[in-house]
């Protein structure tokens, strides 16, 4: 049986493709891109497909594309304009003063080697503990892929802050936190909008300390039922992360994972609720800061998958417009309950679908758009009139992917969107 989440909702009276009846509501399973009904799918599953599994904006997948007849197409239809002149970036050299920093180590006697500090990190941090002979651990507030939060006592300074235990921070990887803190710091020297980055040290594994931020994440929130219809509450997530987004546009900085568990909910007292945006493990530059460097191109993007503008799909230079789109989706994500990315299956591919969805791009991707992508583009879509993504299928054919969305249906967001803005916001 497949374990696959199950996938997009179509109100069109068509056939189930397990009893062939005719069915008002079908289902796409992911495993084999057919359409079931509710019945069919409860019998061979055993639940019935819920809500919050179900694709932002519906997906249809083509018959099947020969590659010489794409590449035949392609031939005849080319794209004006592509490929893009190569750009060469460069590092420009530094007219401000040296800037140094310094991160303690603990050396550890008996422990010596990767396998010493797997054993050592595999015992977890117990309350009561002490860091860096500074920081008392309390209690964990969080965990995510590579990160353990830690919620502790500054010592030194009698405060609360946050430890986060890397499984993985290279020096490298540290170095970049410390020039994004340092440019946000530059921006929000009082830790307004976002939180600081005030420590960083090693104990068998990498700690960075950041000052405690109180509240809860969107994306937990939305696990109760209702809370984000009510459009004043989804309004203060928009108003706290675009006016992040205004900051880090003054910082030069690209978060680059905007989406609802970077989003948190605090409570500030005398002003009521406020949103901000925290976790800069996937920040990078905004282009205009890159000297010509594509980081996009030559790192194969950053941040979470389904929150990718199709600039970032389609390699191009990154900058905080991406961090709108990604505020977009995780909006229209805390409204419907669905999601653009579910499990495995949704690519690159199928996310620039919905996105040409959410956009009402019926023709595909702008030609205007895809001459500027420094990819292949005759391997990934297809060539005019309609330039749709391309996919290859379990068994190596191309498939054409078409967002589904209806007209009727575009015009009901928009207008859900535009009721976001006649909703009074409290003002500090």
């Amino acid at each position: 049986a497949s374990t696959c989440s199950p996938g997009v909702l179509t109100k069109s009276a068509s056939t189930c493709s397990q009893c062939f009846c005719e069915a008002a509501s079908l289902f796409l399973d992911p495993s084999d891109l057919n359409r079931y009904c509710e019945s069919c799918w409860i019998e061979y599953y055993g639940h019935p497909p819920s809500r919050s599994e179900l694709a932002l904006v519906p997906v249809e997948v083509s018959e099947p594309l020969a590659e010489e007849v794409l590449a035949e197409a392609w031939s005849e239809q080319i794209l004006p304009g592509w490929p893009p002149p190569f750009v060469s970036g460069r590092v420009l050299p530094d007219d401000g003063p040296e800037t140094w920093t310094f991160v303690r180590m603990r050396l550890r006697r008996d422990i010596c080697g990767g396998h010493a500090r797997e054993q050592l990190s595999s015992f977890g941090l117990a309350t009561g503990e002490v860091l860096a002979q500074r920081y008392q651990v309390e209690h964990p507030v969080g965990e995510g892929h590579f990160t353990k939060a830690f919620q502790a006592r500054d010592l030194k300074e009698g405060r609360q802050v946050c430890v986060k235990r890397h499984r993985n921070l290279p020096i490298e990887a540290l170095s970049d936190l410390y020039v994004i803190g340092q440019r946000l710091q530059e921006v929000d020297p009082g830790g307004s909008f976002f939180p600081m980055l005030v420590d960083a040290f090693y104990d068998s594994v990498g700690y960075t300390v950041e000052s405690m931020l109180e509240g809860r994440n969107c994306l937990a929130l939305s696990t109760e039922p209702s809370f984000f219809q009510d459009l004043g509450k989804l309004r203060l997530v928009a108003f706290g992360a675009l006016s992040g987004l205004v900051m880090l546009d003054k910082a030069g900085v690209v978060h680059n994972d905007i989406k609802p568990d970077n989003l948190i909910w605090t409570e500030v007292h005398g002003s009521g609720p406020r949103v901000k945006i925290v976790d800069f493990g996937c920040a990078r530059l905004d282009h205009r800061h890159e000297s010509g460097r594509n980081w996009a191109l030559a790192e194969g993007g950053a941040g979470h998958l389904g929150k990718w503008a199709p600039e970032m799909t389609l390699r191009l230079a990154i900058g905080h417009r991406a961090d709108v789109w990604g505020t977009a989706v995780s909006l229209c994500e805390l409204l419907c309950g669905r999601t653009v990315w579910r499990s495995e299956m949704d690519t690159a591919e199928v996310v620039m679908t919905q996105a040409l969805g959410l956009c009402n791009l019926r023709d595909g991707v702008p030609p205007s758009l895809l001459r500027r992508s420094p990819l292949d583009v005759r391997q990934l879509y297809t060539p005019a009139p309609r330039h749709w993504p391309l996919r290859r299928n379990a068994s190596g054919q191309m498939e054409t992917l078409r967002s589904a969305v209806s007209y009727t249906a575009g015009k009901r967001v928009i207008g859900t969107v535009k009721s976001l803005y006649k909703i009074p916001i409290p003002r500090e």
